[in-house]
């Protein structure tokens, strides 16, 4: 667990918008009604951050070329060395803070737990895909770890909206705060 006291900064964690799961050819995509939705409050509050006094950090999902199983599932989406792992070109880009995870959960990445301690990171803003599985696994981690957690009730997509909607119940259930980007936004005003 980190010391929130000695934490006071923020980072906006933009989760796996990545061709292959958002993108037009995407291989294993969220539905695609939420697409346009989702990356206006994403890069609504990115282009905002400093305002909003966070920096972004991307993170972006690698799988191994060995998953044979889990591949087929996935329908061989975001496979290391393909181009569906690049970020979506749709995407406001702020920063080249970009984290590699090959889990659901962000901090499976030493790198990534590592960079917000020694950035002194004690409050997270995340959005991104997939609300249920990714977004969910991290938030519910950085929660377990003392960290200030809240999720972009707009900023994220899933497979079906009933998915977002169990996962939003769950989350507020768990201690873990909602807010739309245009809530996000008037605070920093």
């Amino acid at each position: 667990p980190i010391e929130a006291a000695k934490c006071p900064h923020g980072a906006i964690v933009v989760m796996d918008l990545q061709k292959d799961f958002i993108g037009d050819e995407a291989k294993y995509p969220v539905e695609k009604s939420q697409v346009e939705p989702m990356l206006k409050a994403v890069n609504s509050i990115v282009k905002s951050s400093k305002s909003l006094n966070l920096e972004v950090i991307y993170i972006d999902t690698k799988f191994s070329k060995d998953q044979w199983i889990t591949n087929w599932f996935r329908n061989y989406a975001a496979i290391e060395g393909t181009e569906g792992t690049e970020l979506d070109e749709r995407l406001l880009v702020h920063s080249k803070r970009l984290f590699t995870k090959k889990k659901q959960n962000a901090f499976t990445n030493k790198e990534f737990a590592s960079y917000l301690k020694d950035r002194a990171i004690g409050k997270l803003v995340i959005c991104g895909v997939f609300a249920d599985k990714c977004v969910s696994a991290t938030a519910r981690a950085a929660k377990r770890r003392g960290y200030a957690v809240t999720v972009v009730s707009d900023g994220i997509a899933a497979g079906n909206q009933q998915a977002i909607e169990r996962t939003t119940r769950y989350l507020k259930r768990k201690g873990i705060n909602l807010k739309s980007s245009a809530d996000l936004l008037k605070a920093s005003n």
